[in-house]
């Protein structure tokens, strides 16, 4: 189940994750929503889960991020056109940077940092805003 907006759900900020549960279910049910609807990015929010869990696939194969947040962000700001899967057929111009480093954990618990660019940055940035309720 996608949230699609107006839904007050996508405005909830996600907690973070405790690693007392499982939640490989809830990733796989997220990478399936991810591709049906044919985005790069989604966030646990947006199938219902106010937890701090990204989901993506930007190209380069499957990627999770459990706790993520942006540490450093650099580069550019340009406008980059950007599209949302709860807000169907709407594409707006949004200011990111063109870099970022975050630090996140893997489904195994393992703390770790990535410095990117491009569209991931872009898709990193935007899914984090889901999750800050934004």
């Amino acid at each position: 189940m996608l949230v699609l907006s107006p839904d007050p759900l996508l405005r909830t900020i996600s907690i973070e994750h405790d690693f007392s549960t499982d939640v490989q279910p809830l990733i796989d049910q997220m990478f399936a929503v991810m591709y049906e609807h044919k985005g790069v990015g989604l966030s646990a929010i947006q199938v219902g889960v106010p937890l701090r869990l990204i989901v993506a696939d930007v190209g380069e194969g499957r990627e999770v991020y459990i706790n993520p947040k942006i540490v450093r962000i650099g580069g550019t700001k340009k406008l980059m056109p950007e599209g949302c899967l709860s807000f169907p057929s709407i594409i707006e111009n949004v200011m990111r940077f063109s870099k970022i480093t975050i630090s996140y954990h893997s489904p195994n618990q393992i703390n770790l940092i990535l410095n990117t660019g491009g569209l991931r940055a872009q898709m990193l940035q935007h899914e984090i805003e889901h999750l800050d309720g934004k």
